[in-house]
């Protein structure tokens, strides 16, 4: 019984091995990004066409394909406050955060999939840099195209631009 399990202990850490040998890694799946389109963002709560609105998250959508399956997806962004009043206590120039990180089910084939995320609310004036960030089951890396916004507008809790109907009396 002992020679037994020692013998499926060696051909499993042998199948191991055969998977990570480099030739292996040669096949479609190893090559191909994940396609990031359709990015949108805006304050969340607030009506998509408002400006951007201090204190309030701002919620990012983008559409991710991969003909081999999507395995994990992120914001990276950095701020820049340099121009504000009073920057925010976290605040250090020029350094990457992430944001919103998202794994997708191991066991499930998904090759599309709509991803959101949220970066973090900023004070008025925030230059805010960001980009989606992709890895596939098969550690192909993917990044979007840089969007930015400003910070323009203090936030009011409105409805962002959308008015309320008056009541009829």
């Amino acid at each position: 019984m002992r020679k037994l399990l020692f013998l499926a202990l060696v051909a499993m850490a042998a199948a191991s091995m055969t998977a990570c040998n480099e030739e292996h890694k040669e096949g479609p799946e190893y090559k191909t990004p994940t396609t990031i389109d359709g990015i949108v963002f805006w304050s969340k709560g607030k009506n998509p066409s408002s400006p951007i609105a201090a204190d309030q998250p701002v919620v990012v959508n983008a559409t991710l394909e991969n003909p081999y399956r999507l395995y994990l997806a992120m914001i990276r962004y950095t701020v820049d406050q340099s121009e504000v009043e009073t920057p925010s206590e976290d605040y250090v120039p020029g350094a990457e955060k992430i944001a919103s990180e998202y794994e997708y089910e191991h066991d499930r084939l998904l090759t599309y999939a709509i991803y959101q995320g949220e970066i973090p609310a900023q004070p008025v004036g925030s230059k805010v840099s960001f980009y989606i960030w992709t890895i596939s089951p098969f550690a192909v890396v993917s990044a979007s195209y840089p969007q930015e916004y400003t910070v323009t507008v203090e936030s009011n809790g409105g409805s962002g631009g959308v008015e309320p109907e008056e009541p009829i009396e």
